[in-house]
């Protein structure tokens, strides 16, 4: 579910983002944005989530796995392309559709050891909640966990903009006050 707020400082509910149980961690999601044609400025903001242990170790699982798998990629193809070079195409073609095969395959090894880590209550394998971005002050997260999203909503109630009806209707059912959970905090800001 996609959630706009508007401010810079949002509070966060003491919950888990995948699963609700209580958090003990956090977990870093960041957007950036580049600015210039000459000189190219980049903003990026990060906000610190929180996750529990359990399950900011299977979303690193699910990290480390599509970061395998796409050095493996990049590594096939670049060998597959000398191979190219002293030997033959066809010879680079077989083993670059096997390298890539077995990337594959390595890849969902990996990910099914990721999932077997996930607890029955885990929204997702990789990350629950994502930071799509900011324009000013309108900064926009998509949150997968109904739970998480509603208490988020209703911990900042009056910095919500471009309610959907999804979430309007998942408000209305909850009668859930707007009182904070715990301290509001603000983005931490770099500039390249």
């Amino acid at each position: 579910m996609r959630v706009d707020v508007s401010g810079h400082q949002f509070t966060f509910p003491p919950t888990c983002a995948c699963c609700n149980s209580a958090a003990d961690r956090q977990l870093t999601i960041s957007a950036s944005k580049s600015s210039g044609k000459r000189v190219i400025h980049t903003k990026t903001q990060v906000w610190d989530i929180p996750y529990c242990a359990h399950c900011l170790a299977h979303v690193g699982a699910a990290d480390r796995a599509a970061g395998t798998a796409k050095l493996l990629t990049i590594l096939s193809l670049l060998a597959a392309v000398f191979l190219w070079y002293l030997t033959s195409f066809y010879i680079a073609l077989i083993f670059g559709i096997l390298a890539i095969i077995g990337t594959a395959i390595l890849h969902g090894k990996q990910m099914s050891n990721a999932r077997a880590m996930c607890s029955p209550a885990c929204m997702s394998v990789s990350r629950a909640i994502a930071y799509l971005g900011w324009h000013g002050t309108l900064h926009r997260f998509e949150v997968l966990s109904p739970n998480f999203a509603r208490d988020f909503m209703a911990a900042n109630q009056r910095k919500l903009v471009n309610l959907t009806p999804q979430a309007r209707d998942l408000l209305a059912s909850s009668g859930i006050t707007a009182e904070p959970l715990n301290k509001p905090r603000s983005a931490r800001r770099y500039m390249t």
